[in-house]
């Protein structure tokens, strides 16, 4: 079979030796000190490795040297091992690692050509010792000596002749479809002799091309994806204004791989369990925070960021994980969308398949009651000092794929892991894998953090209005919102440039009779947790309320419809821009006959996007009246001068926040409504060619030009090109209104396909503007 014949983890070689080389070597496969043989290889149900054995001592690893004395000119000796490179990362789709070492999949054939001393004889001893760890030992998997002439399978590898003619002897090898991941030393014995090739290291990774492996995947388009683009978008903004964030995986650049191998040997996971795509993407997602073990991302949302990096400046892992690989210490600084663009990178670079998700409207519940309170003032102003709870604007996950044989059957498939910072599980800060499957159905008993998913995608949103009466607060509960939670959840198309909606690969269409019943299961498996509202003062019991109203308990809220038909909207009448007045009207609606008098009240406020409150910008109370089916517009405007000086102090991005509260005279009926709007910036443009050449120069220029009315303080310019060029940084200082910059980077293609070039524009007004544009590289 010529080498070419390889094409994925279906295909297994079991090649007698070629005609001519004798009877089949019939002696026993090597043995570890005691004479003991590796165990069966787990079988492909379990899906799961050796655990518990001890690792000996160094003195015990078994190790095969010979006098020179003992050598004779008839001694079979290897001279060179070629790992056939080329041929074999193209196989193994790996040929985009930028290393000089193998890197193959797990269950999948490649191919070593060792070239000898003298012909292969049928007498010839001939074994290949492969070799993970620092103890490796037979017994644990972690050391296999592979005879190419043994009909044994016991470790689950395999290997074969291929082909021998002369010096020449091509040998194929199978690792087990579940081996450990990781870096693995080779070495060759021939008798008495032992060889050691001069770079000896193969990296074994998961493999979605493998049947066998628990992480395959079946479409090749999905593979494409979820494992080798090495670019992206991570989705930001809010539930009704969603735009892509470009982002650079950049999981083949130089150092990365290298860098995912330093945080395996990091986790202290026994070898055995880097089997498990399950326990690997829960250590991952540990260690990509800096929280426990000295990951690798610092998290900071304290909008100061001297020390290091603003979280909006990155376009993408590959520096954090150079950085982090070569300093070995936390890099400064991640929110939500860095830790999820990094994990991706890791998880890809590791081979599992994954994804950036983003949940818009995510709550942060952290008593697990599946109800998030949010407290407001007699103005309709959101009380930032009260709240337990949180609701951002936006948050980003993952989602990887595997197999679940840990857990009872159908819950295979797309799994939830956080490497966000947010809540310990089981003493560190990590999360999931969780089934996306058990977060639809309210299965929230299922490992790992369920709960903890399940609120951010459907806990229920309790509006209260607070006033202080004799000295103390008085809560009036004014809304149920059950469907405004985990809106919009969203990760990038398979093979396009536009976003994909996944909510319902996470929950049933918000109000159906399925979503309820999710519900009604997920609470049948909470605790209670005391009294509710959960204020930051929360031994102040509310007088305006019931022991019933205020059960902090997990039940299924039920959202009231208005017996009247009046309804709110919040809309903004021209884009928002840094600079320019704020210009939101707050619509009060009638759509049914009769009379109302509505008092409105509504605030403006600037937010971050995780719901923190920096600066109350106005506000608004006024007494509208309907006749029959009507609409009354209310117009609330804040000036530049309210809000750009707080916009510049801000290090993070602001949101313009507006909340209305409408109650409607002779009835109990309350109304809130809430918006988050985004500001607008101008563009950053691309000039280049549509097609280049390989290893050819070309250049690039990034232009923009400043069209707010306001300057643009100390610009910074940062650009990236995979495979094209490194990242780049211009200081472009500070930029007056109407004027324009360039910048320029000379090219050089390294690796052909279509290739994407990355830009973002920070400044002291403007966070960040980004931008990305193709180009094709062709031979």
């Amino acid at each position: 079979m010529e080498p070419s014949q390889f094409r994925d983890g279906r295909n297994f070689l079991s090649l007698t030796p070629p005609l001519g080389s004798g009877p089949a070597d019939t002696s026993e496969p090597d043995t570890d000190k005691k004479g003991s043989r590796l165990p069966p290889a787990c079988s492909e149900a379990s899906g799961r490795g050796y655990s518990g054995a001890q690792q000996p001592p160094a003195s015990q690893t078994p190790r095969v040297t010979a006098p020179a004395s003992t050598m004779t000119a008839s001694d079979l000796k290897v001279t060179k091992v070629d790992f056939l490179k080329s041929q074999n990362s193209v196989q193994h789709h790996t040929d985009a690692y930028e290393t000089t070492s193998l890197v193959v999949r797990r269950g999948q054939p490649f191919l070593l050509q060792l070239t000898l001393s003298r012909e292969l004889r049928s007498t010839d001893k001939l074994a290949l010792h492969f070799s993970i760890g620092e103890r490796p030992m037979k017994p644990l998997g972690t050391l296999m000596s592979l005879n190419p002439r043994s009909t044994r399978d016991l470790s689950g590898w395999h290997i074969t002749i291929a082909k021998s003619s002369g010096t020449e002897c091509l040998l194929s090898v199978t690792s087990a479809a579940d081996a450990p991941v990781g870096k693995y030393g080779l070495s060759v014995k021939t008798g008495s002799n032992t060889h050691k090739p001069e770079n000896n290291t193969v990296y074994l990774l998961f493999n979605p091309w493998c049947e066998a492996d628990i992480v395959f995947l079946s479409n090749e388009a999905e593979r494409n994806e979820y494992v080798l683009n090495d670019t992206g978008y991570i989705y930001v903004g809010s539930a009704y204004d969603i735009h892509g964030r470009p982002w650079n995986f950049g999981q083949f650049e130089e150092s990365i791989l290298d860098a995912c191998m330093y945080l395996l040997d990091k986790s202290k996971l026994k070898m055995s369990s880097r089997r498990d795509p399950v326990i690997v993407s829960r250590a991952m997602s540990a260690l990509v925070n800096a929280n426990d073990e000295n990951g690798v991302l610092l998290g900071n949302w304290s909008g100061k960021y001297e020390n290091g990096t603003s979280p909006m400046a990155w376009i993408g892992s590959v520096a954090i994980l150079q950085q982090y690989y070569k300093t070995k210490k936390p890099v400064g600084f991640g929110q939500c969308w860095v830790f999820s663009g990094v994990l991706t990178t890791v998880m890809r670079c590791l081979g599992i398949p994954a994804r950036s998700v983003s949940n818009f409207n995510s709550a942060h519940d952290t008593d697990e009651n599946l109800r998030v309170d949010v407290y407001l003032n007699e103005k309709g102003e959101k009380l930032k000092w009260m709240s337990v709870d949180s609701i951002w604007n936006f948050h980003v996950w993952n989602d990887v794929w595997m197999k679940r044989r840990d857990l009872p059957s159908g819950f295979d498939g797309w799994q939830a892991i956080d490497s966000t910072p947010q809540e310990q599980s089981q003493g560190i800060f990590q999360c999931g894998p969780c089934p996306l499957k058990a977060i639809r159905d309210g299965d929230v008993y299922l490992p790992y953090d369920s709960k903890f998913v399940y609120a951010e995608v459907n806990a229920d949103k309790v509006y209260w209005r607070v006033t202080e009466e004799n000295g103390r607060n008085k809560y009036i509960k004014l809304n149920v919102e059950s469907q405004s939670i985990g809106a919009n959840i969203s990760t990038k198309a398979v093979g396009q440039n536009r976003r994909e909606d996944i909510t319902r690969q996470y929950k049933f269409p918000e109000g159906s009779s399925e979503e309820r019943a999710s519900m009604q299961r997920a609470i049948s498996f909470l605790q209670p947790s005391g009294l509710v509202p959960r204020a930051g003062f929360g031994a102040i019991r509310p007088m305006s309320v019931s022991l019933d109203d205020v059960d902090g308990r997990a039940m299924v809220q039920n959202e009231v419809v208005p017996k009247s038909g009046v309804e709110l909207a919040i809309t903004n009448e021209k884009p928002l821009y840094p600079g320019e007045p704020i210009e939101v009207v707050i619509t009060v609606k009638s759509t049914a006959a009769g009379s109302w008098t509505v008092a409105l009240a509504g605030s403006c406020q600037l937010q971050s996007y995780t719901g923190k409150v920096d600066v109350n910008l106005g506000y608004i109370k006024e007494t509208v009246k309907l006749e029959g089916k009507s609409e009354v517009r209310v117009p609330l405007k804040i000036a530049p001068d309210a809000y750009m000086k707080a916009l510049a102090a801000a290090e993070d991005e602001e949101h313009v926040h507006v909340t209305a509260i409408a109650e409607i005279e002779g009835t109990p009926e309350k109304l809130t409504k809430e918006a988050a709007l985004s500001f607008e910036y101008p563009p950053i443009q691309v000039q280049m060619p549509e097609t280049a050449k390989l290893n050819k120069d070309f250049t690039c220029a990034f232009i923009f030009k400043n069209k707010l009315n306001v300057p643009l303080d100390n610009c910074k310019l940062m650009v990236e090109g995979l495979g094209i060029f490194k990242m780049a940084t211009f200081e472009e200082g500070d930029v007056q209104p109407g004027r324009i910059i360039k910048s320029e980077v000379i090219c050089t293609p390294t690796r052909a396909g279509e290739k994407k070039i990355v830009a973002k524009l920070t400044s002291n007004q403007v966070k960040g503007i980004s931008v990305e544009k193709a180009i094709t590289i062709t031979h």
